[in-house]
């Protein structure tokens, strides 16, 4: 929010930048409009109080994965939407055995028909390991489109099609690479340890088609969002306390700080995902064929 809030100043500021009165007078407008956002939201708030409705969020170490999807890539078709959460299922399922060695069907949660939009309940490790997993994507996302951008000033300006050529191929390897990269440094940082070989072998091969399914929603236009819990500080022991408390009140404090410090690692992974949103670049036309990406 406070992205697009400096997105909309800069482009007042710079739309008329010579023009002083038609700039106030854009400001005037924004501010209006802002405030009466504010106000709305602040009402609506105020509202959900008095009628007893609260936030809601886990309140022990659980992340809740929401996958947001546009009507684009569903048409509001059951099968599309079936493949889709097949596909995550997959994606989930190869994160939980990576994670700690186990492997269970995903359940949904909560389902947003607002927007069609599902909340999936996952364990810290799996929270963070998606995390990061989206963020390099992004990262190597956002490298594609800023050579695709380059490539197409390159070609106003005349250069050959042979030259056209040698780029779209120095983009694959890229992608490639960078897909390449991925996969190994999740397997190195998370997989647990009591995987053989063998196995971290298959989960790395499956990682990979899960991180070019996964570019592949978010440039369709797929939302992946990582709500973390709100986990309460627990209160200091008091002198009079006995060992057994205070070795309790100790423990909760250490699980709180450990939690405390995952939520900052999604958060600061999903941060970085907020800053990029669907260029309608297809930058896995290269690497796949067919529908499902996942198989």
């Amino acid at each position: 929010m406070t992205i697009l809030v400096f997105k909309n100043l800069e482009n007042i500021l710079n739309k008329n930048s010579y023009d002083v009165q038609k700039t106030v007078a854009d400001l005037q407008k924004f501010i209006q409009k802002r405030t009466e956002y504010i106000s709305l939201i602040k009402t609506t708030s105020d509202s959900l109080k008095k009628l007893n409705i609260k936030p809601h969020f886990h309140s022990d170490n659980t992340f809740e994965v929401g996958l947001l999807m546009p009507n684009e890539l569903t048409n509001s078709k059951i099968t599309n939407i079936t493949k889709e959460l097949n596909n995550w299922d997959k994606v989930f399922k190869t994160l939980k055995e990576l994670t700690s060695g186990s492997v269970d069907d995903t359940e949904i949660n909560f389902v947003n028909n607002g927007s069609l939009e599902f909340f999936i309940d996952n364990g810290p490790q799996i929270a963070i390991c998606l995390a990061v997993t989206v963020e390099r994507i992004i990262k190597v996302y956002k490298n594609i489109v800023e050579i695709r951008i380059a490539k197409e000033k390159l070609k106003d300006l005349g250069v050959s099609t042979g030259e056209q050529k040698d780029i779209e191929r120095q983009e694959k390897d890229i992608l490639e690479k960078g897909i390449d990269t991925i996969a190994a440094d999740i397997i190195k940082e998370f997989s647990i340890k009591q995987l053989d070989s063998g196995r971290v072998n298959e989960l790395r091969i499956a990682m990979k088609g899960h991180i070019t399914y996964i570019a592949k929603c978010i440039d369709n236009g797929m939302v992946i969002e990582i709500n973390p819990p709100e986990i309460p500080e627990p209160s200091e022991p008091k002198e009079t306390d006995s060992d057994e408390k205070k070795n309790e009140v100790q423990k909760l404090k250490e699980n709180y700080d450990k939690t405390l410090e995952q939520i900052n690692i999604v958060q600061k992974s999903m941060d970085t995902v907020k800053t990029i949103g669907k260029t309608g670049v297809d930058i896995v036309k290269y690497l796949t064929e067919g529908e499902n990406l996942n198989d």
